[in-house]
């Protein structure tokens, strides 16, 4: 993924922003109240930076990324360290909440348990996970080749693990976690930003009558250790 690609999509408006910025903003209020968080695979620190930072630690292999988050984010007081997913550098119970944005489907189902696995571990008792993943079973079938052709990302390529909300539930409960919820979100919301922002985030705030809990583009995994 190019560096910063997150900041530059964020900052583009329209329907790329709204997408990004709707989903960011459904993770933050899942996470509900936290001091100290963990955001497995930060990027360019895009998420963290929508936080304030000063409570968070971003993680990721990718060292551009995160040079690039220390550059651009770094006076949030936030910490960027490198490191794989499924070797954090963190003692058990160091974290309130340990989120991670679309991470998985770029790994295989195996590498994920494990990394679920070692999440875990560095959840206080009675902590939260909070994830996203795309929805195999919606219209990001349609979606995913049109993003991945008009794109910076092919996501053909960089999705090679695809979840539906029956499998998501399942990967949670196999890494241990309980009080698992999978629940559909995203989807006209953003296509609906060229018509006005606030068009666009009143159909994302009202599930677009419902049709989003069935037909949502994402899912959004919340679970408890």
């Amino acid at each position: 993924m190019p560096q910063g690609y997150y900041d530059r999509a964020m900052n583009a408006r329209g329907i790329q922003s709204t997408w990004h910025r709707q989903k960011f903003e459904r993770v933050r209020e899942a996470m509900g109240g936290f001091e100290r968080h963990l955001d497995i695979a930060c990027g360019p620190g895009t998420f963290i930076s929508m936080l304030g930072g000063e409570r968070s630690v971003g993680v990721d292999l990718a060292t551009a990324q995160l040079a690039y988050a220390s550059r651009t984010h770094g006076g949030s007081g936030s910490r960027w360290i490198a490191c794989a997913a499924d070797a954090l550098p963190f003692a058990p119970d160091s974290f309130d909440v340990v989120t991670s944005i679309e991470l998985i489907e770029h790994i295989s189902e195996e590498a994920a348990l494990t990394m679920l696995e070692t999440a875990r571990e560095v959840l206080r008792d009675g902590g939260r996970l909070v994830l996203t993943t795309p929805n195999f079973r919606s219209p990001w079938l349609l979606l995913e080749p049109l993003v991945s052709v008009l794109g910076e990302v092919d996501y053909r390529i960089e999705h090679i693990t695809r979840y539906d909300r029956t499998s998501l539930h399942s990967l949670l409960e196999r890494a241990g976690f309980r009080d698992v919820t999978v629940t559909r979100f995203q989807l006209a919301g953003p296509f609906l930003a060229p018509f006005g922002q606030r068009l666009a985030d009143g159909a994302a705030r009202y599930g677009t009558l419902g049709l989003e809990a069935r037909m949502g583009c994402l899912l959004l995994a919340e679970a408890q250790k």
